[in-house]
């Protein structure tokens, strides 16, 4: 009994750890941040590819928000530029 409640206990808390890794809001809603960490750019061949390497991008630098300020769409190509705060 023990056993199987261990093993349901690590199955829980492997579940919910990328549930938390994710965490980073985009601000769209007004919401501000005080600290300004940079800015990052993505290219991709569409606008969906380009915003989930900017949202990848600001989880890697640690980001807890971030500003897509520049979408840009160029022969096939979509650039992106977002602001990064913490």
């Amino acid at each position: 009994m023990m056993k199987n409640l261990l093993y349901f206990s690590v199955a829980a808390v492997l579940i919910a750890l990328p549930i938390t890794t994710l965490a980073v809001d985009s601000l769209v809603d007004g919401t501000s941040y005080s600290q300004e960490l940079g800015t990052i750019t993505a290219k991709g061949t569409s606008i969906e590819e380009v915003e989930n390497s900017l949202k990848s991008e600001a989880l890697f630098n640690g980001a807890e928000a971030y500003t897509i300020t520049t979408e840009s769409n160029d022969d096939g190509q979509v650039y992106g530029e977002a602001t990064l705060y913490k």
